[in-house]
């Protein structure tokens, strides 16, 4: 396939391609907002709480700053994550938080004080 340079020097896709592109592109977007719906939505329909514990938090990583937590669910443990920007508050190491999980699919939470988008 050859590829055309326009004016400013930039990259210049085919018509088809760039089409082609685009409906990947806004595909994935699609996707993404579904799966952010489904995931409230049943966080919000079959959530139930539980307490967790802050395990791990990372400052200066390449996107947001986030927060590993660990909670249990009959016996079993299980570790979620989410933006310190979500908090309304600031936490820390060993902080014991308030977790909302999804008792369809326990993995599913998020902290309870959390913005939930």
């Amino acid at each position: 396939m050859k590829y055309e340079v326009d004016e400013k020097g930039q990259l210049k896709l085919p018509k088809k391609v760039e089409r082609w592109f685009c409906i990947i592109m806004w595909s994935l977007l699609l996707i993404l907002v579904i799966r952010g719906i489904v995931f409230h939505t049943s966080l919000s329909k079959y959530g139930k709480t539980t307490k967790g514990v802050v395990i791990e938090i990372d400052i200066g990583g390449k996107t947001d700053d986030t927060f590993d937590y660990e909670y249990y669910v009959n016996g079993r443990i299980f570790i979620g994550y989410t933006s310190l920007s979500n908090m309304p508050y600031k936490v820390q190491i060993g902080d014991t938080i308030e977790i909302l999980y999804d008792s369809t699919n326990v993995s599913r939470s998020r902290p309870l004080d959390c913005k939930p988008w």
